[in-house]
């Protein structure tokens, strides 16, 4: 999908003609069919404006300004990165080797609404605190992609000898009570 399309989906979405978005915009409806069938491009701050006009994420209009560099990157096969546009358009690079890296190349596979719903369910496991840094000693060092997921390999694993251990117990319990 082009950019055009992009930006024609999302005013379409948002129930807006080319020329109200234009309007919104201070610029005619006309630049914005241009822009919408390729014969025009955007700047990145009239993207913003754009984006901003329409409720969305700038980056849902261009995916140029998040995208993963797998192709790119010549670290290694296994190693990935993603990009994420700051405030002030510099531009940080983040290993998906990592944890934060994968939760960000995942987070950039949603939709608007998709990424809403992560966004929740992150708060939902903030607040259960078994999931939660009690101290600031607390905090992990950062791990490889294959570090996180034997880590929750092995929780896993644990949680799962809980309960056989609890359900035998259980078991034994009510076995010896019938007899």
């Amino acid at each position: 999908m082009t950019n055009g399309e992009r930006i024609k989906k999302a005013r379409k979405d948002a129930g807006l003609t080319q020329d109200e978005l234009g309007k919104k915009l201070g610029i005619s409806g006309a630049a914005i069919a241009q822009y919408e069938t390729g014969r025009r491009f955007a700047k990145i701050e009239t993207l913003e404006r754009i984006a901003n006009a329409l409720g969305v994420r700038i980056y849902t209009l261009d995916d140029n300004l998040l995208r993963d560099n797998r192709d790119i990157d010549n670290h290694g096969p296994n190693r990935a990165e993603v990009q994420i546009i700051n405030d002030d358009w510099s531009i940080i690079n983040i290993s998906t080797e990592t944890p934060e890296g994968e939760l960000i190349f995942a987070f950039q596979q949603l939709n608007e609404v998709g990424q809403q719903k992560a966004i929740e369910r992150v708060y939902e496991l903030a607040e259960l605190e078994k999931y939660q840094i009690k101290s600031k000693d607390e905090v992990p060092a950062p791990m490889t992609r294959e570090q996180c997921h034997a880590e929750l390999d092995h929780q896993l694993d644990d949680e799962e000898k809980a309960g056989v251990a609890s359900s035998a117990s259980g078991q034994g319990a009510s076995g010896s009570a019938g007899a």
